[in-house]
């Protein structure tokens, strides 16, 4: 006999729960994390305006005073209701687009690269004003970069191109002789006139010992100003005592920036040993171009030609009277 399962009909269904009490829970349940939002936002709107409002009134009484006594004026900029509401509107203007003459067009880096360097405009410092990193010698030359030998100017002939030059003359007794001294004041202050302004020079004259102008061993820049104090210089040197250059090679190679050229003029015999010790001084470095003046007497010639020889510059025999005869550079006269 089979017994089925009966339900009891009778017994009253478990009741449902009301939908909206279950919603009301929730929402009591999570009032509670946002109760501290709900204070403290508008309490910081409340402070934000009471702060104001306290500045205000801070200047409506007080407004600050100018320097002349008289009060400045303050207004406040207000804005109506409906001008408020435009402000949170979006807005569906066009942006408009930019100018094309204001933009710049990007470089790729092959064109950055690609640059023609000769368009490039530098403006050189005077050379002989401020010392270089390098060791003696071994400085920076403009003359070099731009490839033309720098500045060119011609000393009893001799014509030459760089950017520093030094004037080693004789003014010892014997050149008093057949006006030795006038000649070589001349072709002095041709030869210095003939510099342009971003060249330097010194010139260092030498009898018994060396000198120069103010007693000054330095690069001087060959603008006007400058060749005008120098032409006063040289038209009071006066001939006197004996002949020893030494000094003045010594004084030479000490400037720095190195000479590019020395001009080394004398009338007299030189000691044999004077060849090695300017090649001694010669070597600590770029070599400097020598080129070698004798006046009247050819007792030191050979000297002479040798020095300019060895420094690749170029000989010149002057008899008296000033008449230069070219000997190249240790060539015949």
């Amino acid at each position: 006999m089979n017994h089925e399962p009966t339900s009891n009909l009778n017994e009253p269904a478990p009741p449902k729960p009301d939908v909206y009490e279950v919603l009301a829970e929730e929402s009591r349940h999570t009032s509670q994390y946002r109760k501290p939002e709900k204070i403290i936002a508008p309490a910081v709107s409340v402070f934000l305006h009471a702060l104001f409002l306290l500045i205000a009134a801070i200047l409506v009484i007080n407004p600050p005073i100018r320097g002349d006594g008289s009060e400045v004026q303050i207004e406040f900029a207000t804005l109506a209701d409906e001008e408020l509401t435009k402000l949170d509107e979006p807005s569906d203007a066009i942006p408009t687009p930019m100018d094309p003459s204001l933009t710049v067009a990007a470089e790729s880096p092959a064109e950055l690269f690609e640059a023609d360097p000769s368009s490039v405009s530098v403006d050189l410092a005077d050379p002989g004003a401020v010392d270089t990193l390098g060791g003696a010698g071994e400085e920076f030359s403009p003359g070099q970069m731009l490839g033309g030998g720098g500045a060119g100017t011609s000393f009893f002939g001799i014509e030459a191109r760089g950017n520093r030059f030094v004037y080693i003359v004789d003014v010892s007794g014997s050149m008093s002789e057949a006006d030795r001294i006038g000649t070589l004041q001349r072709n002095l202050v041709e030869s210095i006139n003939a510099l342009p302004e971003h060249a330097s020079f010194l010139i260092i004259a030498y009898s018994d010992s060396a000198f120069a102008m103010n007693d000054q061993y330095r690069w001087y820049k060959a603008d006007e100003p400058t060749k005008f104090k120098v032409r006063a210089w040289i038209s009071r040197l006066v001939s006197a005592g004996g002949t020893e250059p030494a000094p003045a090679f010594e004084e030479a190679f000490k400037l720095k920036p190195r000479p590019d050229v020395i001009y080394f003029m004398t009338d007299g015999q030189q000691t044999e040993v004077l060849p090695g010790f300017v090649r001694a001084l010669n070597t600590r470095g770029r070599r400097t171009k020598i080129n070698t003046i004798i006046f009247g007497s050819r007792g030191g010639e050979e000297i002479m030609r040798q020095i300019a020889k060895e420094s690749g510059g170029e000989y010149r025999y002057v008899p008296d009277f000033g008449v230069p005869n070219p000997g190249g550079g240790g060539g015949q006269p």
